[in-house]
């Protein structure tokens, strides 16, 4: 953009976008209304732009429960540092996403750290999957709420998370 700010472009509709490491491309959020019978849903999924083609591709498509009546909405999309894989925050409309049932004094595990599972609520999870959208892994679980990923060096991620009953940031080590 000039100074005077002229010379912008438009891209097309979307957000949290996030550079991929060779710079050709970049990840972002969608969000469509979609309507079922009289109900009105607005997820939010996660897109790939090809910035020499402009080719834009639906890398992972987030679903509708119309028997919950909930949509997932995907959040903070990003590139791990070789490019390979996409680390992204998934919930519903209130920011939660659908985890595994589990009975009191269960434990799930974040990259090692051991956190309480005692409902079968929905929350707000981290998930992995290959830059093609293949290979979708759910990486955190249990009755907490995490959000806000970052990658930082050497497969190390960083996120928030309520799992002590306050906010606070985590790190944890994958292993890919």
């Amino acid at each position: 953009m000039k100074a005077n700010g002229t010379e912008i472009t438009i891209l097309g509709e979307g957000e949290q976008s996030s550079w991929h490491p060779s710079g050709t491309k970049f990840v972002f959020i969608r969000r469509t209304e979609e309507h079922r019978g009289k109900q009105t849903y607005t997820p939010a999924s996660v897109y790939e732009m090809d910035l020499k083609t402009t080719q834009i591709t639906q890398v992972y498509a987030a679903a509708i429960d119309e028997t919950n009546a909930f949509a997932e909405i995907c959040s903070r999309p990003s590139y791990s540092a070789d490019g390979n894989y996409i680390l992204f925050a998934k919930g519903s409309n209130e920011y939660l996403a659908p985890v595994e049932k589990k009975s009191s004094g269960n434990r799930g595990k974040i990259g090692g750290i051991k956190i309480q599972g005692t409902s079968s609520e929905t929350r707000s999870h981290l998930f992995l999957m290959r830059n093609d959208g293949t290979d979708l892994t759910q990486l955190t679980s249990g009755n907490v709420d995490v959000y806000s990923p970052a990658w930082g060096t050497n497969n190390d991620i960083y996120f928030i998370s309520n799992v002590q009953n306050a906010t606070e940031i985590w790190k944890a080590h994958l292993n890919l």
